[in-house]
């Protein structure tokens, strides 16, 4: 499982991340321990 990102005129699927100097981690993990929620945009 992971999470959908929209992009441009499509969407990304990301199942996992890896954060400079740190472990490869879900992106979920990721995602809730950076308090990231539905809406959030990333410049």
């Amino acid at each position: 499982m992971g999470m959908i990102v929209a992009c441009g005129e499509g969407a990304a699927a990301i199942r996992e991340v890896h954060p400079a100097g740190k472990r490869r981690m879900a992106a979920l993990d990721w995602a809730q321990g950076r308090g990231v929620a539905v809406g959030d945009r990333w410049c």
